[in-house]
């Protein structure tokens, strides 16, 4: 809750002090006075009082008028009504306000030599009222980051615990999480005379989020939807997460797979819900042959074991032994040689295709984009009715071949369209070809890896071998040896590997299990953007509008055909076609200039009338600059201000001229019994004007 009790503007000129002093109650608060008196100006400087200034199109100083930055205009009062200058040295603006409970004061400068506008000093008390109180105070920024986050000088996040509001997160265009921040809730609060009646939420400030208007609106009246929007990001943010961890554990996999010559097989290349039937398995490529990792591990244990059986055996009884596994070694070597030949001369093969098929990509690319661009040209001519397009001459009428095509020919070229469908098949076709022949090269360069590798084996053992052949007969064989030593080394690797792997695929299951339960949280939030809750209170809303627009004078359209936009929040019309089909229109394109500033009155008093039914989060302060625009009838402005008389417990404050007029003033106010009237348009006062010492 947000209430202004007084507002005080003190300039200083080389010509002494000028400035003025209003002091402001509960219920409504009219602010009479003439055109170009300063209205606008007091108006901005509760905007700027409150850091609320971008509301004027600006931050800072620049939000503000002349008067406070350059030039105090005087009326002389000798009779003449001519008008003197005085240059501004300094100015200040004081603004005194409550939360309902606490009073504070906030003085921040316009025009300093020293001070910046950024800088704004907060009093904690009544200083404008109470002047003589000693109060104490901080010095607080505004406009620069962490003023909204800062829990010791951000200015307007000392605002938002003040005032109770407490800002959501929501996502900005970046995708970051940002909060709604304050200024935005403040433009359904303060509508300023320049642009603010042109639309609603016309000042809105640009933050860079979507929808801004419509996350004030569900703010304001505390719709469950923003806390269901919150909880469906967070529930995206949280799966984004899980992706990028599955990401992470599918990579570790794949360099622990290329290190131990295998490959990975049963794992999504996204997360998705693991079972116990469908469990990733390691397949090793050895030379010509497939294992499964039990498969090679039985494999190196039974090499082992005949292995140990043969070590201490010496050479002289091992010859023939010897000389056969050599014959078998070199048969060995000459296979896996020519495999490795044939897989290479294959994958560079594959390697041409693929770049063929990725030169066939663009060039369908480019095909496809020069069709669309005339596919776009054409519907720009069938909807200009240009002749030429129907494929007609504009000259003499006759029909236009658009093919070079002989005519003899019975031949029919395809359309644009069919065009258009025919090249999305086709690079259809192509991408799968693509990604078909990726994994083959993929797989074969892991066949080939594992092929090096046992030719580089087999030439090793083929050199102990023809060592063994040729060394002292006494002795055990060296290849033996090299080969136990060899076998023991890969059944630790293996026997490491499959432990590593091991851990990994408990990671798989555990995000998968986390992935389960995230994606079931999602579908218990259900599809339904609105609850029941929330339509209620839309209902409430568009209910006590149409009422206040039927009250406030409305014309332009039948109020029963009014409806509010559950996507936008905002007043529509709801016309039925021809064909049965409903459509709704914006209200601003088929309203009367006068009644649409109606709607706007019906708007923004109906928000805060619905949040306090419902105790929502408005600020209960409405104020208004100038809300008499385009001429709207004198006897509908006064119906307005006895609406807002009845916010006795809110404040409205209406900064008005009554089109300068004494008797519209009268009429306007007459049978108000509970207003705060100021009237400075009787004696034809301006808003600044000099202090006596």
């Amino acid at each position: 809750m947000l209430q202004i009790e007084a507002i005080r503007a003190v300039i200083h000129t080389n010509d002494g002090a000028f400035g003025r002093t209003i002091m402001l109650g509960k219920g409504l608060n009219i602010i009479r006075a003439n055109n170009t008196s300063g209205k606008s100006s007091f108006f901005g400087a509760i905007l700027y009082g409150l850091g609320f200034e971008e509301l004027l199109g600006g931050r800072n100083e620049k939000a503000l008028q002349s008067v406070f930055k350059s030039v105090v205009k005087e009326i002389v009062s000798d009779g003449t009504n001519t008008e003197s200058e005085h240059r501004v040295i300094q100015s200040e603006i004081y603004l005194q306000f409550s939360n309902g409970k606490d009073v504070v004061t906030t003085r921040r400068f316009a025009l300093h030599e020293k001070i910046k506008a950024q800088a704004i000093e907060v009093f904690f008390g009544p200083l404008i009222t109470s002047a003589n109180e000693e109060l104490r105070r901080q010095g607080m920024y505004l406009h620069d980051k962490g003023s909204a986050s800062n829990e010791d000088i951000g200015f307007h996040r000392f605002l938002e615990e003040f005032s109770g509001a407490v800002l959501p997160e929501v996502v900005n265009q970046d995708g970051r999480k940002v909060k709604l921040y304050l200024p935005l809730i403040a433009a359904a609060h303060f509508i300023e005379q320049k642009a603010g009646w042109s639309d609603f939420f016309a000042n809105l400030p640009y933050y860079g989020i979507r929808d801004a208007n419509s996350k004030v609106f569900e703010y304001i009246l505390d719709l469950d939807v923003f806390s269901k929007a919150l909880k469906r990001q967070e529930i995206q943010n949280h799966l984004k997460q899980i992706s990028d961890r599955w990401s992470v554990i599918l990579n570790k996999i794949e360099i622990l797979s290329k290190r131990g010559g295998a490959e990975a097989v049963g794992i999504p290349l996204s997360p998705e819900i693991l079972t116990k039937e469908n469990k990733p398995y390691l397949r090793f490529l050895r030379a010509d042959k497939s294992l499964l990792l039990s498969e090679l591990i039985n494999s190196i244990n039974r090499d082992l074991q005949e292995v140990m059986s043969q070590i201490n055996v010496p050479l002289s009884q091992n010859l023939d032994k010897i000389e056969d596994d050599l014959s078998t070694v070199k048969g060995h070597i000459e296979r896996y040689e020519l495999l490795y030949e044939n897989l290479g001369s294959q994958v560079s093969q594959d390697r041409e295709r693929l770049r063929q098929y990725l030169t066939q990509l663009k060039n369908v690319d480019e095909d496809l984009r020069k069709n669309k661009d005339a596919e776009k040209l054409q519907k720009i001519g069938l909807e200009a009715n240009l002749s030429i397009d129907r494929g007609i001459c504009p000259t003499c009428g006759q029909a236009i071949n658009d093919t070079l095509l002989n005519e003899h020919l019975h031949i029919k070229p395809m359309r644009i369209d069919e065009n258009i469908s025919f090249l999305q098949a086709q690079r259809k076709m192509i991408e799968a070809f693509i990604q078909n022949l990726r994994e083959q090269i993929r797989e074969k360069d892991i066949k080939i890896s594992s092929l090096e590798t046992s030719i580089q084996r087999n030439r090793s053992i083929a050199r102990s071998l023809k060592k063994s052949l040729i060394a002292d007969d006494r002795l055990p064989s060296e290849e033996i040896i090299e080969r136990k030593l060899n076998l023991e080394k890969e059944q630790n690797f293996i026997y490491r590997l499959r432990e590593e792997f091991e851990q990994l695929v408990s990671e798989l299951y555990k995000i998968s299990t986390e992935y389960n339960s995230v994606r079931s949280s999602g579908a218990a939030l259900g599809g339904d953007y609105l609850s029941s809750n929330d339509l209620s209170k839309i209902e409430s809303f568009e209910s006590y509008f149409k009422s206040l627009l039927e009250r406030f004078g409305f014309t332009s359209k039948p109020v029963n055909t009014i409806k509010i936009s559950p996507e936008k929040y905002l007043p529509v019309y709801e016309l039925s076609l021809n064909n049965g089909i409903k459509r709704q229109v914006d209200i601003r394109f088929e309203s009367s200039a006068s009644d649409f500033i109606r709607a706007q009155w019906a708007y923004y008093t109906s928000l805060m009338k619905i949040s306090t039914e419902y105790a929502g989060n408005h600020f209960r302060l409405l104020v208004f600059d100038e809300p008499q625009q385009q001429s709207a009838a004198n006897q509908n402005f006064k119906v307005f201000l006895k609406e807002l008389e009845n916010f006795q417990n809110e404040q409205t404050i209406v900064f008005a001229s009554f089109q300068n007029s004494n008797d519209d003033f009268r009429e306007a106010t007459n049978g108000l019994l509970k207003a705060h009237i100021i009237d400075l348009a009787s004696n034809s006062e301006l808003f600044i004007t000099r202090i006596n010492s």
